[in-house]
């Protein structure tokens, strides 16, 4: 097997665009690929919610375990990471 597409790496954010890149990355794998879906939970940004701050952060948490359930194929291995998409 080429190493080429061993693994393949997928950022999720529940936009089109994110479903597609796994779609596409599905195409491309083979029988032996590693075909893994991102998406990052940026809890820390519900601090600018104020009093509000620990329903955003449960709601980004949420978005972000969603984006990861529209993609959920045979296959493509799931990761939910918390922190900073720039980090």
């Amino acid at each position: 097997m080429s190493d080429l597409f061993s693994r393949i790496v997928c950022g999720v954010d529940g936009s089109e665009a994110g479903r597609e890149a796994v779609a596409q990355a599905r195409r491309l794998a083979t029988g032996e690929s590693d075909v893994v879906a991102v998406s990052v939970s940026e809890t820390q940004l519900a601090m600018h919610a104020g009093m509000m701050a620990r329903k955003a952060a449960a709601q980004i948490d949420a978005d972000a375990r969603a984006a990861l359930e529209e993609v959920a194929a045979e296959g493509v291995e799931l990761r939910l990471v918390h922190g900073r998409v720039d980090d």
